[in-house]
């Protein structure tokens, strides 16, 4: 089975066409770690300069992005040591066969994107898996993993969308796993949208804003209750939201819909009118927007509006709605190296590590 990412051609003679110096002197340094054990050394970093023909600077530079993504120990006095980390080279995704339907928005797709990114950038083979037999026939489905995990061909997996009802099967491959989910359990990531909701918050109090509406995705029933922390952040700012400007809406893929329809049919119906609008997801987002736009609102004159969006997406193109964002990269960067970090040590639970927003 071909591996889904891998390393463009970067010959000296194509240097300048793809990549700078001191990233094609990283691979070049990556490619000589996979022959040796970690523990051993690397060229000093005159012999790098000589055989590579590069400046001192490009190798600083090339040698500091191993440091930071840690393949590499440099050690005063006896040289560039590699990591056990450096030897790990095999990951699988696997996602639910829902993040590729037609109405899913496109943050699977975009996931698979950047894993696929980072992976050449740490010389990762990247192979991604669908939860559904149907897949089988183009070896990207159950059988195929469950074959490539038995032929020692994956060294841990990701997994995005799976519920759990697959779980078991999928643990019982014996891979070390990280999964996407908001509850914080063992072996688990999610997004912090607890800080979100107090940043949007804090944002709209400082803009003098006091009544504030929040549509909010349901995250109840995993740990994150949205709605007790918008409580404690509108005390903590002298806002308020009226029991009518809240809505809380079960996780699926017709938020847009939802936020559409309920903006239209709500808006109205309030006597008293919030000044702003905290939406915790960007799709519902751009359905708000669109019933913002049917009744001949203004943002941010007639209402201001703040959303949870995902860097590099845009389910909504107006520039006037605050964005806090999760950087989608960061994401996929930090679910690599934990489950790398487990891959080396199988018996420490990597735990659960949240992202935090930034207001863009």
């Amino acid at each position: 089975m071909k591996p889904v990412a891998s390393i463009p051609d970067m010959s000296r003679e194509n240097l300048d066409r793809f990549i700078p110096k001191y990233i094609w002197l990283k691979h070049q340094l990556i490619g000589q770690m996979r022959e040796l054990e970690a523990g051993q050394t690397l060229p000093t970093v005159v012999q790098i300069r000589k055989r590579y023909s590069v400046s001192q600077a490009t190798v600083d530079r090339a040698v500091g992005e191993l440091r930071v993504e840690g393949l590499v120990e440099s050690r005063r006095g006896s040289g560039i040591h590699i990591t056990p980390l450096a030897k790990v080279k095999r990951i699988g995704f696997v996602l639910d066969p829902a993040a590729f339907s037609s109405q899913a928005p496109p943050f699977g797709r975009e996931l698979i994107t950047r894993f696929q990114s980072v992976a050449r950038e740490r010389d990762i083979q990247f192979t991604y898996y669908i939860n559904d037999y149907s897949h089988d026939v183009d070896e990207h489905g159950p059988t195929q993993l469950q074959k490539d995990a038995e032929s020692g061909l994956i060294d841990g997996l990701l997994l995005y969308g799976i519920t759990p009802p697959y779980l078991p099967a999928i643990f019982k491959l014996g891979l070390p796993v990280l999964r996407m989910t908001q509850g914080e359990t063992h072996n688990t990531f999610s997004f912090n949208y607890t800080q979100l909701i107090q940043m949007a918050v804090k944002h709209l109090a400082q803009q003098g804003v006091r009544d504030i509406a929040i549509f909010a995705n349901d995250l109840c029933d995993v740990g994150q209750n949205l709605m007790l922390t918008f409580d404690d952040a509108l005390a903590e700012y002298d806002c308020r939201s009226l029991p009518q400007w809240r809505m809380s809406f079960p996780r699926s893929h017709s938020l847009e819909l939802r936020g559409y329809r309920d903006f239209v049919e709500r808006w109205p119906q309030w006597e008293i009118k919030p000044q702003a609008v905290i939406s915790t997801d960007d799709n519902m987002t751009q359905g708000i927007y669109e019933a913002i736009k049917k009744l001949e609102l203004r943002v941010p004159e007639d209402i201001l509006f703040v959303s949870h969006a995902n860097r590099g997406l845009t389910q909504f193109e107006n520039p006037s709605i605050t964005r806090i964002e999760f950087d989608v990269k960061e994401v996929t960067q930090r679910m690599i190296h934990r489950l790398e970090e487990q891959i080396l040590n199988p018996s420490v639970e990597p735990g659960h590590f949240q992202i935090s927003p930034r207001l863009a």
